[in-house]
């Protein structure tokens, strides 16, 4: 059987995209989505909210670039992504992490002053080559 890694996530962002220059050159954009999980509390019959909270990343140029232009704190997106399990060494401990790598984002919601809304994938058909 093939291995298969795909993640969708429907979520805020809880910060304003982080956009920076890694070595030759090259652009990370890094995020932090926040996913609503609902529950009914047992003993008060209640719905609440448990939010979950993702890093992402990408080093696409079209995800970059949409991000850049597009995105802001609190924006309701999709991301379709894969898991990347990631480590480093703190204070000579190895430490583990888990993150999402973008492949494709798309705003769920309306961009000031358009009609509709627009993906990254719909930026990179509009852009000319």
């Amino acid at each position: 059987m093939q291995a298969f890694n795909q993640v969708i996530l429907i979520g805020n962002l809880g910060a304003d995209p982080e956009i920076r220059t890694v070595s030759n050159d090259k652009k990370v954009a890094n995020l932090r989505l926040c996913v609503n999980e609902s529950y009914k509390d047992r003993d008060s019959g209640e719905w609440k909210n448990k939010p979950q909270w993702f890093r992402l990343f990408s080093f696409s140029p079209g995800n970059i670039g949409f991000i850049e232009r597009n995105l802001k704190k609190g924006m309701l997106v999709q991301i379709v992504g894969a898991m990347v399990n990631k480590s480093y060494v703190q204070d000579g401990e190895t430490k583990y992490t888990t993150e999402i790598r973008v492949d494709q984002i798309n705003l769920l919601e309306r961009l000031s002053g358009r009609n509709e809304t627009r993906s990254q994938q719909e930026e990179d058909e509009h852009t000319p080559f």
